[in-house]
């Protein structure tokens, strides 16, 4: 008889830990495949049932499995979150379900509340989003102040999402992620000195981040800081893994707007290198010589811009003022024609057309062209139509 019993029990015992030990491993191979693969989704999916068929009081089995479902990648949220759009309305109210069911096993499971919200707000459903994600805010899930935060930016209501990205990094949840969402906030604010200071802090935690020194260099630029910017686009160079282009063109910028034409050159000329269908980079390399007195430079460059930009007003101006100086008079007129045509609302445009048609003899049209950029509020224009146009 005490052979008989002790059978039982073994055998009783061992179904249990032969369950228990199963359960585990469904839910090892649907973490592992959801986390690694979201295209096997439905193995995931397949994985967790199996969990749920063999102990239906789960949670974690019921979170995998709606992740699955809705597309929720497993594995981290922020840069690293990858939602993967549900093709079907069924999908999503199916996850709802799940997040749901792990919620009755564990009430105050604030990460369910945060995913149910985010499903809502993937079903457009605005109201019932924001519930869920104070739910889970009250349950000290601070993760969803990023959610929340992020509903509120996709509203563009900037300020209230600046206050939940700030709560969010206050408790350290992502925090290169929040920094990364609160700057985008500001800089919709125009506020460039606060994106500045983020950007001081996502570089604190990673400080060979070229995109983080490309984008503070940028706003630097905003601010005409062009010592600090250039300083900065220096490091995105640096730190790229490969030449970038766009860094060596927003460089060049910088250098320019600080009166360093030769060096602007030097990085449009990189620029072209790597590209040499970047019309803008010819455009603003030939800009540089034109302030450095090299309109046959200018000319060339800006002759090679044209083709490239699609009608753009300001290399045909340009060219037409190094032709002005060079005295190819009816090149100057038919290139600020060009620009007028492009852009007539630059009153620049007609003022230097008049003194391209004056120099060639066309007085009267010269006066005209004066008189319009007069009217279009260039009070130079009067001027020289007090001195040529008696």
């Amino acid at each position: 008889m005490k052979k008989i019993i002790f059978l039982i029990l073994v055998c009783t015992y061992s179904g249990v830990f032969y369950a228990q030990t199963t359960v585990k491993e469904f839910m090892k191979k649907g973490d592992a495949i959801w986390n690694v693969n979201y295209k096997k989704r439905d193995s995931a999916i397949y994985y967790y049932t199996k969990a749920l068929e063999i102990d239906s009081n789960i949670y974690k089995a019921y979170i995998g499995r709606g992740d699955a479902i809705s597309g929720f990648r497993l594995g981290g949220w922020g840069e690293n979150k990858d939602h993967i759009y549900s093709r079907f309305e069924e999908d999503l109210n199916n996850a709802i379900e799940d997040y749901q069911r792990a919620v009755k096993i564990k009430p105050n499971l604030g990460e369910a509340y945060c995913k149910i919200g985010e499903v809502y707000e993937m079903q457009g459903d605005s109201i019932k989003a924001l519930e869920n994600y104070i739910v889970a805010i009250k349950n000290g899930y601070y993760r969803a102040y990023i959610e929340r935060g992020r509903f509120y930016q996709n509203h563009k209501k900037y300020e209230d999402a600046i206050n939940d990205f700030s709560k969010a990094i206050y408790y350290k949840e992502n925090n290169r992620y929040s920094y990364s969402l609160r700057v985008n906030c500001k800089v919709a604010l125009l506020d460039f000195e606060g994106a500045i200071s983020d950007y001081d802090e996502l570089i604190l935690l990673d400080p060979k981040n070229a995109y983080y020194f490309y984008n503070r260099a940028k706003y630097n630029n905003e601010l005409q800081n062009y010592s600090e910017a250039i300083n900065d686009f220096d490091k995105a160079i640096e730190y790229s893994y490969k030449p970038v282009d766009y860094y060596y063109y927003e460089r060049g910028l910088c250098k320019f707007n600080n009166d360093d034409r030769i060096g602007a050159i030097q990085d449009f000329n990189k620029v072209i290198e790597l590209n040499p269908e970047d019309g803008n980079a010819y455009y603003n390399r030939g800009r540089c010589k034109y302030f450095l007195d090299d309109d046959r430079g200018c000319i060339l460059d800006m002759t090679k811009a044209i083709p490239l930009q699609n009608g753009y007003a300001y290399s045909y101006f340009f060219r037409g003022l190094s032709r002005l100086r060079l005295e190819y008079l009816e090149g100057a007129i038919k290139d600020f024609s060009k620009a007028i045509k492009y852009n007539g609302n630059d009153a620049g445009f007609y003022y230097y057309r008049g003194f391209a048609k004056y120099s060639n003899g066309l007085k009267e049209a010269a006066c005209i062209d004066w008189s319009n950029a007069g009217e279009m509020g260039k009070a130079e224009a009067y001027e020289a139509i007090k001195e040529y146009c008696k």
